[in-house]
């Protein structure tokens, strides 16, 4: 199936846009494929689904500018394609670039470790076991920028998630831009890059769950997903009796990526305020997972911290520095 109407695919920041709504630079417009313009200035999506969840589709313009014109043309529905293209195989990345940036923690500052070894002192040697099992490396994209390997249960790395934090407070820099960036997208401007591509030499990127790699060497234990990968880690360092799991983002969560869970009890554990977003998203997934909802959070939380957009790692944070005070 094809549309008329898209989403303005990302390029660059240059076509992200301030939302007409929560006025950050944050929104993405729709455009007309046939002549490649943009609908309206204010027809498109914030990408802040939780705090914002601005979302102006083409079709609702349309009706309440009465633009028949275009709302009612075929060319505005779905075409009709006669033949399924196939999918195209999926990319993956050389190990010896993972090991490459776990070579890096040793030799270069890398914030997010530097904040661990801060808060947890003379804990900080087991913790180190921990960042060794989920591949936890470092990257040269920013000067102590922290990278999270995406492998799969057959152990193929799919891409890796450079991140920045602050080495003190362990929070994400987002100014003055938000730091995320991905490996293959630096080995596709490498004129010496070694990658699995298709034969057009295009990287296909297809993402699975962060540490799913530890599927099989922890095949009894109850697995947890929660959203990032620091909360991740954290909660590994907090609870070792679970396996975790990351989607890496809030709209993650699909059937696809969590096929691979099926015949194993999994307890999917939201950050506030993404509580129903991720009930309904449970619904489309596997029903062969042993699947449940912790609600915990969202039952006790206080409204600072909704809006703050706590999660399981940010509790454990709190009850472990209130005991550190005792």
């Amino acid at each position: 199936m094809d549309y008329q109407f898209i989403l303005e695919p990302y390029k660059s920041m240059k076509n992200i846009y301030k939302c007409p709504a929560c006025h950050k630079k944050s929104f993405t417009r729709y455009i007309d494929t046939t002549t490649n313009e943009y609908v309206h200035d204010d027809v498109g999506r914030c990408s802040r689904e939780i705090k914002c969840g601005y979302h102006y589709p083409p079709k609702a313009y349309f009706e309440e500018n009465k633009i028949y014109s275009n709302y009612k043309t075929v060319r505005f529905h779905k075409k009709e394609i006669k033949t399924k293209p196939k999918e195209k195989p999926f990319s993956t990345i050389p190990t010896n670039r993972m090991q490459q940036s776990q070579h890096l923690n040793k030799t270069s500052q890398n914030n997010f470790i530097s904040y661990l070894k801060a808060l947890f002192k003379e804990d900080f040697y087991e913790i180190t076991d921990i960042l060794k099992k989920y591949k936890v490396g470092t990257s040269s994209k920013w000067k102590g920028a922290t990278i999270f390997w995406q492998i799969d249960a057959k152990n193929r790395i799919r891409t890796g998630k450079i991140m920045l934090y602050n080495p003190k407070t362990g929070k994400r820099v987002k100014k003055p831009f938000n730091h995320i960036y991905w490996e293959h997208k630096i080995l596709a401007t490498n004129p010496n890059k070694t990658v699995a591509t298709n034969t057009n030499n295009e990287f296909v990127l297809k993402q699975c769950l962060f540490g799913e790699h530890l599927l099989k060497m922890e095949n009894e234990k109850t697995i947890g997903i929660v959203e990032s990968e620091k909360t991740a880690i954290l909660s590994s360092i907090f609870y070792p009796d679970f396996l975790w799991l990351a989607t890496g983002g809030l709209n993650n969560l699909t059937h696809e990526k969590t096929k691979v869970l099926e015949a194993r009890n999994v307890i999917l554990f939201p950050d506030l305020s993404a509580y129903d977003k991720w009930e309904q998203k449970s619904r489309k997934l596997s029903p062969k997972i042993n699947l449940k909802i912790y609600e915990t959070l969202e039952t006790f939380a206080t409204n600072y911290e909704k809006q703050q957009g706590y999660d399981i790692g940010d509790y454990f944070l709190k009850i472990y520095e209130d005991f550190r005070k005792m």
